[in-house]
């Protein structure tokens, strides 16, 4: 069990934190000899003009495919709408208790990004930087944390055992650390995103999408896969 633990996780850090676009059959076919409800879910998504961009399936992969779709999203608007963009992500960070200290580092790269020339290329080779690209995945934990504890009575009544400061801290803060409901609602609404997420599971054949966050028509759309997220783009 070490062994294979040792293997999986040399795989998870020689795979590119995030992978250029392909069509989503080249993963279907990965699972032809194992479970055929996901492989007819991806090719009924293949069907509807889906194609796929891969994360790194290392625990961060929520976050760094928001991350992705956020940048990509901004960077089609106007120069003061990135900048009350960034003001936002700025106060939302301050109110949820973060010193600028801590996070001002994160948000110039942030900054960078949606002000560089709308390029899906160096889109990609920021993102698939190990510095810059983490930088923007600590960027949404703490964006996720903040707006979690800012309404803190609300997602309280979600969790059993644990106040929201510490499952903050203990969940949404930690890098690595798998994204649930309560995080993927907390940073869609804190990012007035809507997200759009595709079901893909040995439960059913057909995709379930799920939308999280403001009742608006969704900006991000996500592949759920048992335990990881991938990134969809329609044609």
């Amino acid at each position: 069990m070490e062994k294979e633990e040792e293997l999986r996780q040399k795989e998870i850090e020689n795979s590119v934190l995030v992978a250029p676009l392909e069509e989503i059959r080249i993963m279907a076919q990965e699972y032809l000899a194992g479970s055929a409800e996901i492989f007819s879910t991806l090719m009924a998504l293949e069907e509807k003009g889906w194609k796929i961009r891969r994360c790194r399936r290392d625990g961060d992969c929520f976050y760094r495919g928001v991350s992705f779709c956020l940048v990509e999203n901004t960077q089609r608007k106007s120069d003061d709408e990135k900048r009350g963009f960034l003001g936002k992500i700025k106060k939302t960070l301050l109110d949820g208790g973060y010193d600028e200290i801590v996070f001002e580092q994160f948000l110039d790269v942030l900054a960078d990004a949606v002000f560089s020339e709308e390029n899906q290329k160096k889109l990609l080779e920021l993102m698939t930087d190990d510095e810059k690209g983490n930088s923007l995945v600590v960027l949404m934990r703490f964006l996720t944390g903040s707006h979690i504890k800012q309404n803190a009575e609300h997602y309280s009544s979600f969790l059993e055992g644990v106040d929201t400061a510490s499952f903050v801290q203990r969940e949404v803060e930690t890098l690595g650390k798998y994204a649930d409901h309560i995080q993927t609602d907390a940073l869609s609404k804190c990012i007035d995103s809507p997200i759009c997420v595709f079901h893909a599971s040995s439960s059913s054949s057909e995709p379930r999408a799920i939308f999280v966050g403001p009742e608006k028509p969704p900006e991000i759309f996500l592949l759920y896969r048992p335990g990881h997220y991938d990134i969809l783009y329609k044609d």
